[in-house]
């Protein structure tokens, strides 16, 4: 893999021609995109000649069991159509696993079936809700004190942003995630806040968007959250304020919504758009980077059908006390666990049972409850599109 950066003018319109074809985008967004990524975490592959696929790079964390694991989040994966069904992506891909550099890798895939032979599994959902304004009108309890976010006051936003998704589930955004909620595409985009200037309790990035046949608008929300009850509720009615010219609301959201569950009565439209892919890169790494039930101790011994990674194979003793795991090498394994199968058993998308179930794992009856147990946590899901 070479940064776009170390390319000849013409290998870089190539580059972009590639990524354009296989998406179906306007050649001139993808300069806008790369932008958007920074040059240096924009790839061509392979690392010398011709330039045959691309992919860009997004350095990011995933809160698991409270604690942020390095992450690198992939987009615009593509194989130039003339190298296509050469196992040129396949190539591609396990060069990206050698040097990825973290211990997990995540991405929404156009094609499952592809990633799954590179180690890839459901780690969790992205939804979206749809709600009349009139479902979410007097929901809350208005509160005064809203100011408008700007420069200098993202980070504290940011701040709040990592510690909710810390106590659930979720992305510990980058520049690039940071950098598409705040980007204005279709209409001017407002960002709001609740509480104290540098210690945000409550935060809401949206934009009111024309719909047709209607002088009404789409209440467009790209981003919220709040860090206690008596903020969501101000949340709530802040929202609710919009619907004087607002006849709708939409909203992505991972797991669950709030918004959506606090309604009356059922009056939401809800839509599994896709699930997320995780790939365990490094296993020893990331078994240690994440965090564990509070109350647990336990000893779980498991092996990793990896075909790709060797090193990933163990088995492996995962020790678990406070909180936190101690990962060492063991001389024998209870569970078997695919690594496709481990992605969704890391986030807590799928309990062990369930991967015996689907064939992903082996092991005893105690032992499968035992590591379900050492996994749980949290639903994972991801309101963050990349």
């Amino acid at each position: 893999m070479r940064p776009v950066t170390t390319l000849s003018d013409d290998q870089r319109r190539h580059l972009a021609r590639i990524q354009a074809e296989a998406f179906g985008a306007p050649i001139d967004d993808i300069g806008t995109w790369w932008a958007l990524a920074g040059d240096d975490q924009v790839l061509a592959w392979p690392s010398e000649g011709p330039v045959r696929g691309a992919m860009v790079t997004i350095p990011m964390g995933l809160f698991v069991g409270g604690r942020s694991v390095p992450t690198v989040g992939l987009a615009g994966v593509a194989i130039d159509a003339a190298a296509r069904g050469q196992r040129a992506g396949l190539q591609m891909m396990a060069d990206h696993l050698r040097t990825v550099g973290a211990p997990l890798s995540a991405l929404y895939a156009s094609t499952r079936s592809f990633y799954a032979r590179n180690g890839y599994g459901i780690a969790g959902v992205h939804q979206k809700a749809r709600l009349p304004m009139e479902a979410v009108r007097g929901m809350g309890q208005a509160q005064p004190g809203w100011w408008r976010v700007d420069d200098t006051t993202w980070p504290a936003v940011e701040a709040a942003h990592r510690q909710v998704a810390a106590r659930t589930f979720g992305l510990d955004r980058g520049p690039y995630i940071w950098r598409r909620i705040r980007r204005v595409r279709k209409a001017p985009k407002q960002s709001w806040a609740w509480g104290p200037v540098d210690a945000p309790r409550a935060w809401v990035v949206l934009s009111q968007e024309s719909q047709s046949g209607t002088e009404f608008f789409r209440l467009q929300v790209h981003d919220l959250g709040a860090l206690d009850a008596e903020a969501q509720a101000a949340l709530h009615a802040f929202l609710g304020g919009f619907a004087a010219m607002c006849s709708t609301l939409e909203r992505s959201f991972g797991a669950r919504c709030p918004l959506v569950e606090g309604t009356a009565e059922h009056r939401a439209q809800v839509e599994l758009v896709e699930p997320f892919l995780l790939r365990v890169v490094d296993v020893p790494a990331a078994l240690r980077a994440r965090g564990y039930p509070s109350g647990l101790r336990a000893t779980v011994r498991l092996v990793v059908d990896d075909p790709l990674i060797e090193g990933n194979r163990g088995p492996w003793a995962l020790t678990v006390a406070d909180g936190r795991g101690r990962v060492e090498p063991s001389d024998a394994a209870d569970v078997r666990v695919d690594i496709g199968g481990l992605a969704g058993l890391y986030a807590g998308h799928l309990s062990a049972e369930d991967l015996a179930m689907d064939g992903q794992a082996e092991g005893e009856e105690g032992e499968l409850r035992l590591l379900s147990a050492v996994f749980g946590g949290p639903a994972p899901g991801l309101p963050d599109f990349f």
